[in-house]
């Protein structure tokens, strides 16, 4: 059962290659997502929750929308699990489109030269946070949140550790604009997307992770 702070919930289970919209939202918004580019039903693979998707860095994608967000917000949560290739593009594996540097979703995983960025609002006006990309991190699955919240700031968390985080944020304006997973020259596996309009607390994010991955049990 999810509550009306998500906003989007994927697993990412169905065939790609079916019939679309393919990628079920779970919430009650329906932002059911179509699968794009050269994408086959080889392409639903085993992830860290049953199935995932392979992304193969040339054209895949899923394009979706942004209902049930509100239309001028600071606040927003978005968690995946991923797990990139390392070939780095200057691709963005969320963006929201058309891109509008003044008012901006975007996340990167990483951009060439390896920074990760995290935009939403105006990139120059409080809406973006950036830190450095690890190699050691290509080729593995992590759980990655990203955050922004009013009065709070924007934050960086991977596998329940705090990256990056700043005091500062912007105003993001959906209107029409089509959300965009994947798309472009950057390889990776993603599996269990979710949007919420509350971001969670740091105790909440490791206790996901911790979930996820079993590591209670370990």
């Amino acid at each position: 059962v999810w509550t009306d702070n998500f906003k989007s919930v994927w697993h990412l289970e169905e065939n790609p290659a079916g019939t679309a919209p393919q990628m079920k939202d779970s919430t009650i918004n329906g932002n059911n997502g179509t699968s794009g580019g050269s994408m086959t039903s080889d392409d639903s693979v085993e992830a860290i929750v049953a199935k995932g998707l392979d992304l193969d860095g040339t054209d895949d994608k899923i394009d979706t929308t942004l209902n049930g967000l509100s239309a001028s917000t600071s606040n927003i949560a978005i968690s995946f699990l991923a797990k990139p290739a390392g070939d780095y593009k200057s691709i963005f594996l969320f963006s929201a489109s058309p891109n509008d540097e003044a008012n901006k979703l975007g996340i990167t995983l990483p951009w060439l030269g390896g920074t990760i960025y995290w935009d939403f609002g105006s990139t120059s006006g409080g809406g973006r946070l950036e830190t450095s990309w690890n190699s050691a991190w290509n080729n593995v699955w992590a759980h990655w949140v990203f955050t922004s919240q009013s009065g709070v700031g924007q934050k960086i968390y991977r596998n329940g550790e705090l990256l990056a985080s700043d005091a500062d944020v912007s105003t993001f304006t959906k209107g029409t604009k089509t959300l965009i997973i994947g798309g472009g020259g950057w390889r990776y596996n993603l599996d269990e997307i979710n949007i919420s309009e509350l971001p969670p607390s740091a105790a909440r994010i490791k206790a996901d992770y911790n979930s996820l991955f079993d590591t209670l049990i370990k």
